[in-house]
């Protein structure tokens, strides 16, 4: 009978979603998919990663398709750890909206699931089982799902917290610290960001149900379970840790104050159905009947009881709106998007303080709580309004039914799913996206044309390209995971676990840091591009300095073009001492000092352009070149951003904002060239524009002076790379490979140190005659978090036999 209620709520859920989903034309029925935002920009690149790996193409620790290469272990660990993933052997990637939608759909049912199993025991079968039907179905369907099915790897959380605090009530009772140490331990391993705000709640409500409800705190047992749920996922933490060392693993520690923020009876309005979250406003909905059940205990209960309940219900405004908390429920860390991913926790004790009340129901006065809550509501829609006086009215009118007819499950089941199911409409709406069709046109084009390329070049260089999916207008993009997705060596990447030094490098070239998690990499720039050993560009728009390859197909609108100047990705050169090219906000003459430092030559690989201004105001600066020819380049700074776009012609970029590019290329048709730069802010700061003139001549001479000390790749992989080269003691051997702790490298046998150049790739000092470099990945940390895993195992099974041996002596 422990199943039964959790496996009627788990079909329930999928059945309403199946029919809500067959409705709305969601695929597989249709052109729409939960896959919005940040799930269309990254996920699904991510996913396509997955599959590869599972075929054994790609990497679980070090790829050169992530940026120009880089630590791919911590994104599998936060997007991809979900045992539910494993579903990705049975879709192509054209299905992986298909696949997203599936696997969103069952964590919405798991949490269901999960939610129905800890109410039966947690409160010993004294709650109705229509009520643990409906309030686990709510759970389900809450709007916190909804509104990260866009974030479908932060879901695992959610279905894994109830089995937590089942864990934490086997601990209150008897002591028993397994069941909590190890779900404790797969949330994390699941997905560890949702799964360490978990530890943190858990904590944190250890103590106050000990306190109150158990009459005792178990110190111990709390303090050993997060120990050993914490090394038993060792072999996750560590290395992962070690990649983000390099990124974002600081704390912010500057977003910790004591201060309040917010007005907490915004979290009343929260409760209604359709109503989302955005800054200082979490939503909470979690189905009327959770509400009815807060607002019932509230009314009903009295003395120690009613003191507790206060205090988790202070607790939880204070998790919104006192600074401590959210910083610590945001994981140390400033969140500027997605507000309040940590919300669902509030859900869940809402549905326990309605599972406390559910549990020994006491007559109560309607009158009183009948107005309390709709009036609450009428009030601040009329202060406040954040939600439709529709929606509004809806959930008054269910809450009112509820609230007369919870005990009888023919009405209240019923009038439970409408609500849930009108709450599903209204915000996801605003979460979903109607575009499979073009995304499965996109990736069959996508995966023909890098087949195609590889087929005419099998050798050793990265791609760039001017156009991805989801470009957005004025050629804004975000989705730099193609690499990732489609197997080819590439310049861009968006993630969550970026190399700092990779993302400021890539900046001083040319390609604008957008935040802490990308650069903009839409457009080739050839200097740039060559020294980084982009030999193709897909490109929708002709760029001089690259040539069409001949009988090149439309994929996509892109064709393939080569870059014939691009170099190695290893050479012998003059030096690799680049300590002294120092940036000084001209990407351009930064490159020149790389070129000259490389190739011990003053030379000028851009070559300044004189311009002349002819209009300015407050919102625009016209300049105009004359006589220019070949592929020109420009870079207007200003020193703050101010919404800009650069027009040439019919060509559009957008600089200064969000997405927006620094270099930009300059068609030359004609011999003389209008830049027009606007802005819809007014320009109150100096701008300071740059441009210049690519030299081909001096571009091409060092690239084939490159060629002819390259070396020469035996092997070339992701974790194995063997190359030989000829050289004489002392001669300076450039890569660009990124440098990291993970790789071992020999020389002819002996251990070589790689030398940090420019802050970011590895160069190495040659030997005499023939040098045999082999460099082979070892993720860091991997090897003693399994040590340290499986040791927190055998420890966690010894003290469980202790306690059970002292028990029964």
């Amino acid at each position: 009978m422990k199943m039964f209620l959790p496996t009627i709520s788990f079909m329930i859920t999928i059945a309403i979603l199946l029919m809500l989903m067959t409705f709305f034309e969601f695929a597989p029925f249709g052109n729409t998919s939960f896959a919005s935002a940040d799930a269309s920009i990254q996920y699904l690149d991510f996913f396509a990663y997955l599959k590869r790996l599972f075929e054994e193409s790609a990497s679980y620790s070090f790829t050169f398709e992530k940026g120009l290469g880089g630590n791919i272990f911590a994104v599998l660990t936060y997007y991809l750890a979900s045992p539910l993933n494993l579903l990705i052997l049975f879709f192509d990637q054209v299905h992986l909206h298909e696949f997203y939608n599936i696997v969103t759909i069952l964590k919405f049912s798991l949490s269901g699931f999960t939610m129905a199993y800890y109410l039966g025991i947690r409160f010993e079968n004294k709650i109705a089982p229509s009520i643990i039907i409906a309030l686990s179905v709510g759970f389900a369907l809450m709007t916190y799902n909804l509104e990260q099915a866009r974030n479908v790897m932060w879901l695992d959380g959610v279905y894994m917290l109830p089995m937590m605090m089942l864990g934490l009530h086997y601990l209150h009772r008897n002591g028993n610290i397994i069941f909590l140490s190890i779900t404790s331990a797969l949330s994390i391993i699941f997905n560890w960001y949702s799964g360490f705000i978990n530890l943190a709640f858990i904590v944190l409500f250890a103590l106050w149900e000990g306190f109150f409800v158990y009459g005792r705190i178990r110190w111990k047992e709390i303090f050993l379970s997060v120990i050993f749920a914490v090394g038993m996922i060792a072999f996750i933490f560590i290395p992962t840790m070690s990649a983000l060392s390099d990124g974002r693993a600081e704390i912010d520690w500057n977003r910790l104050s004591s201060r309040y923020a917010g007005n907490p009876i915004n979290l009343l309005q929260g409760l209604s159905l359709g109503s989302v979250s955005e800054k200082k406003q979490a939503t909470l909905f979690v189905g009327d009947l959770a509400t009815v059940g807060l607002m019932l205990f509230f009314q009903t209960v009295r003395g120690k009881v009613l003191r507790s309940g206060l205090i988790l219900v202070a607790f939880m405004l204070l998790m919104f709106y006192w600074q401590p908390l959210v910083f610590l429920f945001s994981l140390l860390k400033d969140v500027s998007s997605y507000w309040y991913r940590y919300s669902y926790l509030a859900s869940f004790l809402i549905i326990y303080i309605a599972g406390i009340y559910f549990s020994s129901p006491k007559e109560h006065k309607n009158y009183f709580v009948l107005a309390i809550y709709p009036a609450v509501l009428i009030i601040m829609q009329l202060i406040h309004p954040i939600n439709s006086w529709f929606n509004t009215t809806c959930s008054m009118l269910i809450y009112v039914i509820l609230l007369k007819f919870y005990k009888n499950p023919v009405i209240m089941i019923p009038v439970v799913i409408v609500g849930l199911c009108h709450n599903c409409v209204e915000v996801g709406q605003h979460y979903t996206r109607s575009n499979v069709n073009d995304y499965k046109n996109y990736v069959s084009q996508q995966k023909l044309q890098i087949s195609e390329l590889k087929e005419l070049d099998s050798g050793v260089f990265r791609i760039n390209q001017t156009n991805t999916y989801n470009v957005i207008s004025d050629r804004r993009t975000a989705n730099y995971n193609e690499g990732l997705a489609y197997g080819y060596n590439s310049l861009a990447s968006y993630t969550s676990s970026p190399v700092n030094a990779g993302l400021y490098f890539l900046d001083h070239i040319g390609f604008a840091k957008n935040g802490d998690n990308m650069n903009i990499v839409n457009l080739p720039i050839i200097a740039s591009d060559s020294l980084l050993g982009v030999k193709y560009v897909l490109s929708d728009i002709p760029i001089k300095g690259l040539r069409l390859v001949p009988n090149s197909n439309v994929h996509n609108g892109k064709l393939i073009y080569v870059n014939d100047f691009a170099f190695p990705l290893a050479f012998v050169c003059s030096d690799i001492d680049l300590t002294s090219c120092t940036y000084r906000n001209n990407s351009f003459e930064y490159v020149n000092r790389i070129y000259q430092k490389l190739f011990g030559e003053n030379v000028e690989i851009y070559q300044r352009i004189s311009y002349e201004e002819i209009f300015s105001d407050q919102h625009n600066h016209k300049y105009k070149l004359s006589n220019v020819d070949g592929a020109v380049y420009g870079n207007i700074l200003n020193d703050k951003w101010c919404n800009a776009r650069v027009t040439i012609d019919d060509l559009t970029y957008l600089t200064s904002q969000w997405l927006g590019i620094s270099v930009f290329y300059i068609p030359t048709e004609s011999g003389e060239v209008i830049v027009n730069f606007s802005s819809e802010d007014e320009i109150n700061t100096k701008i300071h524009p740059q441009f210049y003139a690519l030299n081909e001549n001096i571009l091409s001479r060092l690239a084939n002076a490159a060629r002819d000390r390259q070396v020469e790749f035996v092997t070339f992989g992701d974790t194995h790379i063997k190359f030989e080269v000829d050289g004489t003691a002392g001669e300076k051997l450039f890569t660009s490979i990124p440098y990291d702790e993970g790789w071992n490298v020999v020389c002819n046998g002996d251990k070589a140190e790689p030398q940090l150049v420019a802050n970011y790739f590895m160069g190495f000092t040659l030997q005499n005659g023939k040098n045999v470099f082999e460099m082979v990945y070892v993720l860091p940390g991997l090897k003693i978090g399994i040590v340290i895993s499986v040791l927190s195992c055998i420890f966690l099974i010894l003290y469980s036999r202790y306690k059970f041996c002292k028990q029964f002596r």
